[in-house]
């Protein structure tokens, strides 16, 4: 409860009703600039993180959450799902679609 109470006496002060009045006034294209700034800054903030997988019996690195592959699930479990550039293995250079579970994360990498 003191978390939202904090939060709540933040929202108080005049720079926050400034921000909430400025918002509330703002064009459709102020808006739309405003969105693209934040999810850049958000994009610079996040790093994605790196695991690594055997795939093709070798070791290989793949991004998780910001990169190829996404989270996704099914009746039974979690899953990653994404496609896979394997360089000189596929005879059409086709990136390969790979599914793995959590399971399958051998490591971070830093």
């Amino acid at each position: 409860m003191k978390k939202y109470d904090e939060m709540l006496e933040r929202m108080q002060t005049p720079e926050w009703r400034e921000g909430a009045e400025r918002a509330f006034n703002a064009t459709p294209e102020e808006l739309g600039r405003a969105a693209l700034w934040f999810a850049r800054r958000q994009a610079m903030e996040h790093k994605p993180r790196r695991v690594v997988i055997t795939f093709g019996g070798r070791e290989r690195i793949v991004e998780l959450e910001q990169g190829p592959f996404k989270l996704a699930a099914n009746d039974e479990n979690e899953y990653y799902e994404g496609w896979l550039e394997l360089e000189g293995q596929d005879p059409y250079g086709e990136p390969y679609h790979v599914v793995f579970t959590k399971e399958s994360i051998l490591r971070d990498v830093e």
